[in-house]
């Protein structure tokens, strides 16, 4: 269903921040910094990671909220000419 669609059918939607700019240029969403206390809108950017607050801003207006981070992190690849077998435990923390 296309981003236009789905704000016109519902309250609250969830998509991928590339498609925010898209979606307030046609009037779909609004500026969340007019809508929040500044304490919550603190809170939010002091626990995102890295500038992942700053993503989901465009034109000095807050157009979603980051509820999600990719992180990537670099690991080794296993399971190759005897390489040791690393553990989901063994690489958090």
């Amino acid at each position: 269903m296309a981003i236009d669609q789905l704000a016109h059918q519902f309250d609250l939607i969830v998509i991928d921040h590339p498609w925010a700019g898209f979606a307030f240029e046609k009037n779909l969403v609004h500026d969340l910094k007019a809508l929040l206390p500044p304490s919550a809108l603190n809170e939010l950017k002091q626990n995102s990671i890295g500038a992942t607050f700053e993503s989901y801003c465009y034109g000095e207006k807050l157009l979603a909220l980051p509820i999600d981070a990719a992180a990537p992190r670099a690991k080794l690849a296993t399971g190759f000419a005897g390489a040791r077998r690393n553990t989901y435990a063994s690489n958090v923390g």
